[in-house]
């Protein structure tokens, strides 16, 4: 249980106070009656209307999005912020972003409010998957393949494990990465620990999740548990 004004503030993306004022002016009705009390105890089972219009009582949500270039993965910065740049139906207080990318990669970010759920996707322990389409400054060749393959350890001594790696273009420059770690910018340093550079960096998969290709860039959806939970086996 949850207090109503608590639960008002969070699903609407509204401060607390401005929650307590809809309240007070009588605009919050509790399965069918008004609410008198900011305290009133509330569930996932009740049923509340702000202004007439039924609010969706949702513990846990899971959010996809197809995350555009110069959109970041924290709050803290200078750059728009990818849970501020949802569709202000999706908007909550409490939404956070499950892992990183960097702010220059584009592709698949999950988003969440649900902790548990977001330690056990990214945990180095449970090594899932991460997929990406990598354009290269320079040709990949056949002896960087087998060092990603094989497993690197980068010059201030950080060991990589194995990863996979695919050519996807007749010019080399084209790849697929598979990695099963999300180590600081891991892709972009392997890239240079072979003398070559990323130009563009797009995350295509996350364990069995793969990014919805009607997303397009910037765009996200909701998601449900069920297929967020069977996608990582977790």
């Amino acid at each position: 249980m949850e207090r109503l004004d608590k639960t008002i503030s969070t699903l609407m993306n509204l401060t607390r106070s401005e929650a307590r004022r809809l309240i007070k002016i009588g605009k919050v009705f509790v399965n069918g009656e008004k609410a008198k009390a900011f305290d009133t105890k509330v569930d996932e089972q009740s049923d509340i209307t702000v202004n007439g219009e039924k609010i969706d009582f949702e513990k846990n949500v899971y959010i996809m999005m197809n995350k555009a270039k110069g959109v970041v993965c924290d709050d803290k910065g200078k750059f728009p912020y990818a849970v501020d740049v949802l569709p202000e139906n999706m908007k909550r207080k409490d939404l956070f972003c499950v892992g990183r990318l960097d702010k220059d990669t584009t592709g698949l970010l999950l988003i969440t409010n649900d902790g548990d759920f977001a330690h056990k996707v990214i945990s180095p322990k449970n090594h899932i998957e991460k997929c990406y389409r990598a354009t290269l400054a320079e040709p990949i060749k056949e002896d960087d393949i087998e060092k990603v393959k094989s497993g690197m350890t980068l010059s201030d001594g950080t060991v990589l494990m194995s990863a996979d790696i695919k050519v996807l273009s007749d010019d080399r420059k084209i790849v697929k990465f598979i990695i099963k770690e999300g180590k600081y910018h891991q892709i972009k340093r392997m890239a240079g620990a072979f003398d070559n550079k990323i130009e563009d960096l797009h995350r295509e998969r996350i364990g069995g999740l793969t990014l919805d290709k009607s997303l397009e860039n910037g765009q996200a959806k909701r998601i449900l548990i069920k297929e967020a939970e069977k996608a990582f086996d977790i």
